[in-house]
């Protein structure tokens, strides 16, 4: 009976145990209680470890194949937003340099002098959205691929808005668009210049794209809490509260066309978040339908 108790219903207490694990993972991290053996309080003791052990090996594996699955996801809507770009965006800006350039070549001599302004003001103005497309698609390819080294140095702010706004300003003059430079001479702030440039041009273009001809586009930027606020405003078209809740989500954000039927991917915005991201930043952005919008991001002063 004593031989019964202290080892064949000890080993019976194991075996079930094991059993229940091997037919059931929920049951990893099951403990095997303590007998009155020396002996089998150690092989308990083992038993519990690598029981707890198989359990939080599990719950590892599973978080990783967790995230691999978050990821792949996220990689597959990067895939799809990329490709519908080129798709129909870009394909689009291309049919229209195809289509407006055939009219003149082929109808030239019938076209007056005001048309033929008329059809190469819309191809000048479908080779810049293409080329503003192009370089915005390689550079968030290369972010997706970290192609792009991350390189900050100290940089005078005013002076970097100064050639954002000139990269800009041929576009704001087609609309009569006035852009407003406010910035400290010597406000400085330690930054990726490509980077802070491309967030730069594109918030700026934006705020174009959605002023009404005749408006005006402020750029600000100055000292906030140990850190620098840059902010550009516009009295455009403004958003709606739900069109915000997305704007800076991949998939889901939904551009809508400019005051002069411009076109937009939703792209620029993204690129906008990455980077200042990258800077350890944050972006916002203050709106209401039909009365303009304020994005604002900061960055560690350093």
């Amino acid at each position: 009976m004593i031989f019964k108790y202290f080892v064949i219903d000890q080993i019976e207490k194991f075996k079930k145990k094991t059993d229940l694990i091997a037919s059931n993972e929920s049951m990893l991290g099951t403990m095997v209680p303590e007998s009155a053996g020396f002996e089998f309080n150690s092989l308990a003791d083992s038993f519990n470890l690598m029981s707890s052990n198989l359990k939080n090996l599990k719950d590892t594996l599973e978080n990783r194949i967790q995230d691999r699955t978050a990821e792949l996801e996220r990689l597959n809507k990067t895939k799809d937003k990329f490709f519908s770009i080129i798709a129909h965006d870009l394909k689009n800006q291309f049919n229209y340099i195809i289509g407006f350039s055939d009219m003149i070549k082929n109808a030239s001599e019938d076209l007056s002098d005001y048309e033929k302004k008329q059809y190469i003001s819309y191809i000048n103005d479908s080779i810049r959205s293409a080329f503003h497309l192009l370089s915005n698609l390689l550079t968030w390819s290369q972010t997706q691929t970290n192609a792009i080294v991350f390189n900050p140095e100290k940089i005078n702010l005013k002076g970097l808005a100064a050639k954002s706004i000139s990269e800009i300003q041929p576009i704001a003059d087609q609309k009569n668009i006035k852009i407003i430079l406010n910035a400290d001479e010597k406000i400085e702030a330690e930054l990726d210049v490509n980077m802070i440039l491309t967030v730069l041009r594109n918030l700026l273009a934006n705020a174009v794209k959605y002023s009404y001809p005749g408006g005006e586009v402020e750029l600000s930027a100055g000292e906030k809490d140990g850190a620098v606020e840059i902010s550009v405003k516009d009295s455009g078209t403004g958003m709606s509260a739900k069109f915000i809740e997305n704007l800076f989500i991949l998939g889901e954000n939904i551009s809508k066309e400019g005051t002069a039927k411009e076109r937009g991917t939703g792209l620029g915005l993204m690129l906008c978040k990455e980077f200042v991201d990258k800077h350890n930043g944050k972006i916002s952005v203050v709106s209401e339908a039909e009365k303009g919008s304020t994005f604002t991001f900061t960055l560690p002063q350093k």
